[in-house]
């Protein structure tokens, strides 16, 4: 069994090696893909802003318009209608000529508006952003748009796009389609921001901003006062393939012209989102490690199990909390490092106690029955040093053995003696009394201890009969003379540092010996303390008084007859 010393070393040391090797596993981005997850369930329904309106290629437009790609006369009409608005994102890739006159159109459109931003695309690029071969709008709205900005988004290894690179560096270099925009919106050319991969902060499932349908803008049918707000346009139909599925998604992919609204009120309202730095995901792994080692160390199993479980609830909603804050913790290392320690530390207490049960039944076995000591064992404390009880002893001891032993081999009285015993121990067994100790022939044995028993007084009696019994079944000319008192008595385990034995001790117990002495063989001799407890089931003969040693007083004793 571990002392309390070695059982704190233990779980602290388990918690650490677990806590190690899921660091481990955090470093080599074992469970990434599942912290994206859990980490994408977190965002919340937020409320768009008034000022971003989507003007969409929708279904819609291209039954009323025409299937796609559309005359660009169609752009140049659009554009004095929403010409009003603050900043104008038109993400259509006029990447090649057409009919010159409509080209020419469309730049004189732009021109004349003097607030359009118009997009470019890396053929490629990567996370650091270092882009590659890049595709341009025309040179004629390249001159008349108040900006070029790319629309490049990242799409992480799960196929969700999470984040935006905001500035891309290569033989050209372009700031972000949604950053051009931003700053033409608010007049600056320096927007403060302390990284280069935006976490885009969704505010909701696909369709959560303010959008019109094309035609409906074109043909006049909305009455929208586009001043002073950002409009952007871009393709919202399935059909064109203009679409990311993002963490807000909900099984509907989101179109790109709307993912880049996203980047913009993120930029806007900065409710930044930053992931949590490792050195700080390593360190709550460690000391939530520690804390379930202590609750497991400090605590009974049941009680452990919920405060584990309340630990890992509370730190769930911390996350929940710290994201609305703008900080993604991590979800899944910390949780499962507690549910590793905990079923180590629980599999180590499990084999401990196992092994201290085995130890203490191999003890017990040998005093008490097995359900007895089964029953022992299932209690969650049981006093085993010295405490004050009411017991009931019995004595045992052999009549006319002396003078059998004497007519008979060492080797055979022995193993007489051990026939003897065990049949008598057997009938303590039976009645749930626990064997004390052997005297020579003599037996004593305690009912009521260690585990309290209502009727230990009838049950010692009970035992007492079963023995006389056994004697008669033997065919031996023996009997047993046995003395039965109930009382207080000091139990425990009882004796010194290097020799212990659980018994009982006091006057109760002593006046059970001076019983025996004086019962002849086939009595049962009880005193009055034991009669008084079992005088309803019993069927006994009245002695009298008797002076017994070491009592000032005689006492009034019965011999037991049958049980009723």
């Amino acid at each position: 069994m571990l002392t309390r010393n070695k059982k704190l070393f233990f779980c602290i040391l388990i918690a650490l090696i677990i806590s190690s090797a899921f660091s481990v596993l955090f470093y080599t981005s074992v469970f990434s893909k599942w912290q994206h997850k859990l980490a994408d369930t977190l965002y919340s329904e937020q409320k768009p802003l008034d000022n971003i309106v989507i003007i969409a290629i929708d279904d819609k437009s291209l039954q009323e318009i025409g299937r796609w790609p559309w005359s660009r006369n169609n752009f140049t009409q659009l554009i004095p209608l929403i010409s009003d608005a603050a900043v104008i994102g038109i993400d259509v890739a006029f990447f090649e000529p057409s009919d010159p006159i409509e080209d020419k159109l469309l730049a004189n459109a732009t021109k004349k508006a003097g607030n359009i931003v118009y997009p470019v695309e890396y053929m490629s690029f990567n996370e650091e952003g270092k882009g590659g071969d890049i595709l341009k709008p025309i040179p004629a709205l390249r001159e008349a748009a108040l900006r070029l900005g790319h629309i490049n988004i990242l799409t992480d290894d799960d196929g969700i796009t999470r984040s935006a690179i905001l500035k891309i560096h290569g033989n050209e270099s372009y700031e972000s389609f949604s950053l051009q925009i931003l700053k033409s919106y608010l007049g600056i050319e320096d927007f403060q921001i302390n990284t280069n991969k935006l976490l885009i902060n969704f505010i909701g499932k696909p369709g959560t901003f303010t959008t019109l349908s094309f035609s409906d803008v074109l043909n006049k049918k909305v009455n929208v006062d586009f001043k002073d707000k950002i409009v952007l346009i871009g393709a919202t139909s399935p059909d064109l393939h203009d679409d990311a599925f993002v963490p807000t998604s909900m099984g509907k992919a989101m179109p790109g012209v709307e993912i880049h609204a996203n980047i913009i009120q993120t930029l806007l309202t900065k409710k930044f989102l930053v992931n949590q730095t490792d050195l700080s995901v390593i360190l709550t792994i460690f000391i939530i490690g520690l804390i379930t080692s202590l609750i497991l160390y400090g605590f009974r199993i049941f009680k452990a199990t919920v405060i584990t479980i309340l630990l890992i609830f509370v730190y769930l909603i911390i996350t929940i909390f710290a994201f609305k804050k703008g900080l993604i913790m991590n979800i899944i290392y910390p949780p499962i490092n507690v549910i590793f320690i905990y079923t180590g530390i629980a599999v180590m207490n499990y084999l401990t106690e196992e092994k201290s049960k085995k130890r203490v039944m191999s003890v017990f076995g040998k005093y008490v029955s097995e359900n007895v000591a089964k029953e022992i064992l299932s209690k969650e404390k049981i006093e085993l040093k010295g405490i004050k009880r009411q017991i009931t002893t019995l004595f045992a001891d052999i009549r006319g053995f002396t003078a059998l032993s004497e007519k008979l081999p060492p080797e055979k009285v022995v193993k007489m003696l051990n026939l003897y015993l065990g049949k008598m121990t057997e009938a303590v067994f039976e009645y749930n009394g626990t064997l004390d100790k052997y005297m020579g022939d003599a037996i004593m044995a305690i009912f009521g201890a260690p585990l309290k028993q209502k009727n230990h007084a009838l049950n010692a009696i009970k035992a007492a009969l079963e023995m006389q019994k056994i004697a008669t079944s033997l065919k031996q000319n023996v009997k047993f003379g046995i003395g039965i008192n109930s009382g207080y008595a000091v139990i425990g385990n009882i004796g010194s540092e290097k020799r212990m034995e659980y018994t009982a001790i006091g006057d109760s117990v002593n006046t059970a010996a001076r019983l025996c002495s004086i019962a002849k063989g086939g009595q049962v001799l009880i005193s009055e303390d034991t009669y008084k407890l079992v005088k309803k089931n019993v069927n006994v003969k009245k002695l009298g008084k008797v002076k017994v040693k070491g009592k000032k007083k005689a006492i009034v004793i019965y011999e037991v007859k049958r049980v009723l």
